[in-house]
């Protein structure tokens, strides 16, 4: 209990410091905040909302078929962790395993490889984006992977699997998996969003302070990423995701629960060998970092343009309001949303 109390303690002195510094330099966070804000209009949302609203849709689809091995569905959420991105992965296994699908011992396995960044954001946002290549983009994507891969495959080798219950998932009207994927989609884009802000004033806090600044390498990936003009040391943050991403897996995985220390030693293992291979190829494909331009900056661009995060919210908000429509409650919206 003492030690319960302790924790409390440390988080609560920190949270102190951070009202504090809102109060002191209302300013400074609301520029950051802002900052957050065009990064998830221009960046987050545009590229992971439509993609995760595709692999939702197509899950819930594939729910309704039973597969003869387990493995299908299991390689099939893996895939669909590499399209959508972090948390994708994480949602979807949370989502099998309430459903009886998965065993929580295998859920929480398969948590720890399939927590991946989405083959969108790291070829076009980071490997264009950053350093002004596409091709950059694809090796960044494919020691990612093979990084995953090479952690599921030993995971799966060394730790013991429990049978998974009987799929016994109901088939469900088009419409309604329609009406629960935009809801499921846009809740976790809205999850998302809340951590990218939130760290996004974190990071702002952190780079005022002159022996805490290297701290923002490991609180939010996307401010990260542009810091570091490092090819090695970038693939090695996609790998390790960084504080903020790991707030949205723990999010979106309540029910499963994770090891926190397995998790954060996964991320090590895949940042670390994401950031070998990624040398390794450039040396197999005899592409040298010099060719690329540093100076491009996907953060840089998103505060540039306005028009798509009008957009993007605005889809956001009507796609929020369908499925609160087709939600079994009173029937009327207005009643609904004011309840």
């Amino acid at each position: 209990m003492k030690k319960d109390k302790s924790v409390y303690i440390i988080y609560l002195s920190l949270f102190l410091v951070l009202l504090s510094y809102f109060i002191i330099s209302p300013k400074t966070a609301i520029f950051y905040a802002k900052n957050g804000i065009i990064i998830c209009g221009n960046v987050i949302i545009p590229s992971l909302f439509p993609v995760n609203f595709c692999v939702i849709f197509i899950m819930k689809l594939i729910g309704n078929f039973n597969f003869k091995s387990d493995s299908i569905k299991n390689n099939l959420l893996f895939l669909f962790s590499l399209i959508g991105g972090y948390p994708t992965g994480a949602k979807l296994i949370n989502e099998e395993y309430k459903q009886g699908n998965i065993s929580r011992h295998n859920a929480r396995i398969m948590q720890y490889y399939s927590s991946n960044g989405g083959i969108g954001f790291i070829i076009s946002a980071v490997g264009y984006g950053i350093y002004g290549s596409k091709k950059l983009g694809y090796l960044l994507f494919l020691s990612h992977s093979v990084s995953s891969l090479v952690l599921g495959i030993l995971l799966k080798r060394f730790l013991k699997k429990e049978k998974s219950a009987k799929d016994t998932a109901k088939a469900e009207n088009i419409a309604d998996i329609f009406v629960l994927s935009a809801s499921e989609a846009s809740n976790a884009i809205l999850s998302i969003c809340s951590f990218v802000i939130f760290f996004s004033v974190i990071n702002g806090f952190l780079s005022k302070i002159k022996y805490l600044k290297y701290l923002c390498y490991v609180a939010e990936i996307t401010s990260a990423l542009n810091l570091t003009k490092n090819i090695y040391f970038t693939a090695f943050l996609l790998g390790f995701c960084g504080i903020s991403i790991w707030c949205q897996i723990i999010a979106v995985s309540k029910d499963v629960g994770i090891n926190f220390i397995k998790f954060f030693f996964s991320r090590l293992f895949c940042g670390g060998l994401s950031a070998i291979l990624i040398y390794i190829f450039l040396k197999i494909f005899k592409i040298s970092t010099d060719v690329f331009s540093n100076n491009v900056s996907f953060v840089g661009e998103a505060v540039k343009g306005r028009l798509s995060v009008s957009v993007a919210l605005g889809i956001m908000a009507v796609l929020l309001i369908i499925s609160l429509e087709g939600k079994k409650r009173g029937g009327n919206l207005r009643y609904d949303l004011l309840k």
